[in-house]
């Protein structure tokens, strides 16, 4: 910018060279004349929108501006506008509310994206490079990303913006006064003040706004006027929720002539980022706040986090679609709530269940990724499985292709890490797979998208177990829906990114034992047939008023059993507490000292299995799970009064749409792209078997000829 204005300076003084100035300092003048023209066209877009006022020798000048002589022309802005022109503070604002969220925050040394928490460097010839870490500067804003030659990921074009910017303009804020966090775009950004009462705003009528308890610097109020001229429309969708209940704000259609309450929300991706940080540094945070208590204050707040409803996945499409388990007008007249959702259960299950020719597809894969298996195995007494989904027959179209090898005679998990990571390599050499990922630990595994169907498929070390597919098999079998509800309650955890225990949600088994547990508990059980409908309303009501705080989850038998203290000091016997004297049960009882909130599910299989033990999502996913049964109610409520009255909900309606979305708009293109990639390879398969016949036939012929 201040090339720009100093270039100006320099056209329209006399006796001065542009071409000399542009030449020493290595501008392009035909982009300095670029930027100018744009800035001409934006003045004149303005003016004409009504946004800008112009006077009518403003207009004239603006409208005789030619570019393109000798001569420059520049344009020249009312005095009303260019008042800010000097303010740093508003100009890099202005840029980050641009951008974001492009924006790097200060980690340690380096720089973290706050999108998606990847690491992040400057450009060894960015002036902010030489930043000290102490710098109060603790953001910057970006325009793009890109990987050096040495491997090192580098944000360019930077420029640093200020705390107070990206608070009050970043996104939706909440304020948690007690704990003194402000936390910005579903936990994308979050900031702590120093006492509550720094927290609490006053906005009087011709004031600026001022912390209580603080006298506000110049720069503070200069800002507030500055931003208080600009913000004259308050944007209502800027509200702020606290926990708990959220403010209800606007409404979604659920279809012609009918409409439901919905809340405040963020997107399917909006909780991830943060999210991911929490999951990254939950056990550094631990530890250290072991060893220091200012830590373990700093843990807390860390981990404390607001919970949200989040809403599904957007549609990519323009046009919607029919919804295809949506009866048509003729077909609900007749039928309650309750029976108009338990036919839009079963339509939903066939829909979104596998077709012949996407199973097909899916043990094609599953056969093309045993086929690269197998010769990393050979000479290692490995063996590999297949689990999961694909082994219980509960495979959805989106589902993961799971694969686990181990060592016969062996438990040690590590064992396999050198297969697996043969694998990695021999998988990212080939064009076979993107996406590829290996992951050490204690489980080594390795994920991968097949590029041709976009399945995903996850192979991991870890012993069989076959008691727990054989469980689950059981259960699907033994418990009435089981199957038609879990690929309800499966897609509308997927819809919005829970379904997916390396950014803090849950794993698809160990959703499917969430619904185990809550269609074993009374009433449920009671009935001897219950419908789809009633169980799917108990499964979100029970989980709506679940404490996770205070309760943990059996499956087998069905219960639910008091959380204990995280660290007792001493048994029952006045002995000195150990691990070794507890059960599996007891142990999984305890509560984790900083996430108290965590869900506590024992997995049936194995008893010591915590299966929310890392579902660091819990709190959006119950608070989610809330919002859907409140409004489940409230439209089956609705559409019964309706129906009494006579009155007929036209249109494409569904009482289920709010929970699964339009998955068959997000997930249209996966399933189209899965069937066109094995009908590509059965017209392969088949000029494959023709040429051979044919192949076969002239040898044939040749014999005879012979």
């Amino acid at each position: 910018y201040s090339a720009y204005q100093t270039w100006r300076r320099i056209c329209t003084t006399p006796g001065q060279s542009e071409y000399t100035f542009c030449n020493k300092n290595f501008l392009s003048p035909q982009n300095l004349a670029n930027i100018e023209d744009l800035k001409a066209q934006l003045l004149s877009s303005l003016s004409e929108t009504g946004f800008v006022s112009l006077s009518p020798e403003d207009r004239q000048a603006l409208s005789r501006m030619r570019h393109n002589t000798r001569q420059r022309s520049f344009v020249t802005l009312p005095s009303l506008y260019t008042r800010a022109e000097t303010n740093d503070d508003l100009l890099n604002a202005i840029t980050a509310w641009s951008f974001y969220p492009k924006l790097a925050k200060r980690d340690g040394k380096g720089w973290r994206n706050v999108a998606n928490a990847q690491s992040l460097g400057l450009h060894p010839t960015s002036i902010n490079k030489s930043l000290p870490s102490n710098s109060p500067i603790q953001y910057l804003s970006y325009y793009s990303i890109m990987q050096s030659a040495s491997r090192f990921t580098n944000a360019q074009e930077t420029s640093p913006v200020s705390d107070f910017a990206l608070v009050l303009m970043a996104g939706d804020a909440a304020f948690n006064i007690y704990a003194g966090v402000i936390v910005v775009d579903g936990n994308r950004l979050r900031f702590k003040v120093r006492d509550w009462r720094s927290i609490h705003v006053n906005v009087p009528e011709q004031a600026s706004p001022t912390p209580v308890g603080a006298a506000a610097s110049d720069a503070t109020k200069e800002r507030f006027d500055t931003y208080e001229d600009l913000l004259v429309e308050k944007d209502t969708r800027h509200a702020v929720t606290q926990g708990g209940d959220l403010d209800e704000l606007h409404s979604l259609d659920n279809g012609p002539g009918f409409s439901i309450k919905r809340r405040r929300t963020t997107s399917a991706s909006g909780w991830v980022p943060y999210m991911m940080n929490i999951v990254k540094r939950s056990k550094e945070l631990q530890q250290d706040s072991k060893r220091d208590p200012k830590a373990l204050e700093e843990a807390e707040r860390w981990l404390a986090y607001v919970p949200l409803v989040v809403e599904p996945q957007e549609s990519p499409l323009e046009k919607s679609l029919p919804v295809p388990w949506a009866l048509r007008l003729e077909e609900r007249r007749h039928l309650t709530a309750s029976q108009l959702l338990d036919e839009e259960i079963r339509r939903f299950a066939a829909y979104i269940a596998l077709t012949e020719v996407e199973r097909k597809a899916r043990e094609r894969i599953l056969a093309h990724t045993t086929a690269k298996l197998k010769p990393v195995l050979k000479g290692t007494n490995g063996h590999y499985y297949v689990f999961g989904s694909m082994a219980t027959g509960t495979a959805l179209p989106f589902s993961d292709i799971d694969i686990g090898v181990s060592r016969k005679g062996s438990h040690f998990n590590g064992a396999m890490y050198s297969p697996l990571q043969r694998l990695y390599n021999d998988i990212v050499a080939q064009n076979d797979y993107m996406c590829t990922v290996f992951r050490g630990g204690r489980f080594p595994i390795m994920t991968a998208q097949h590029a041709d169907s976009g399945v995903d498929v996850q192979v991991i070390a870890g012993d069989e177990n076959t008691e727990k597919n054989r469980m689950t098999t059981e259960f699907l079998d033994s418990i009435p829906n089981a199957r038609p509800l879990y690929a309800v309650v499966r897609t509308m955890l997927g819809m919005r990114g829970f379904i997916d225990p390396f950014v803090g949600g849950i794993s698809a088994y160990g959703a499917m034992h969430m619904l185990f547990a809550s269609l074993l508990q009374p009433p449920t059980i009671m009935a001897d047939s219950p419908s789809a409908a009633s169980q799917l309303q108990h499964f979100l009501s029970f989980f709506a008023t679940f404490d996770t705080e205070a309760h943990g989850l059996a499956v087998r038998p069905s219960e639910t059993f008091p959380k204990t203290d995280p660290i007792p000091s001493t048994a029952e016997s006045g002995e000195r507490f150990t691990m070794r004297k507890t059960t599996p049960r007891e142990r999984l009882a305890r509560t984790s000292p900083l996430q108290p909130y965590l869900l506590c599910l024992e997995d049936p299989a194995k008893p010591d299995n915590d299966l929310g033990a890392r579902v660091t999502a819990i709190r959006h996913i119950l608070a989610t799970i809330k919002a859907l049964s409140e409004d489940l109610t409230e439209s089956m409520g609705a559409y019964d009064a309706a129906r009494t009255l006579g009155q007929s909900v036209e249109g494409d309606f569904s009482l289920l749409l709010p929970l699964v979305g339009r998955c068959h708009e997000v997930y249209a293109e996966r399933r189209a792209k899965l069937v066109t990639y094995e009908t590509k390879m059965q017209e392969r398969d088949r000029i494959k078997k023709l040429r051979d016949a044919k192949t076969r036939a002239v040898r044939t012929f040749q014999k005879i000829v012979v």
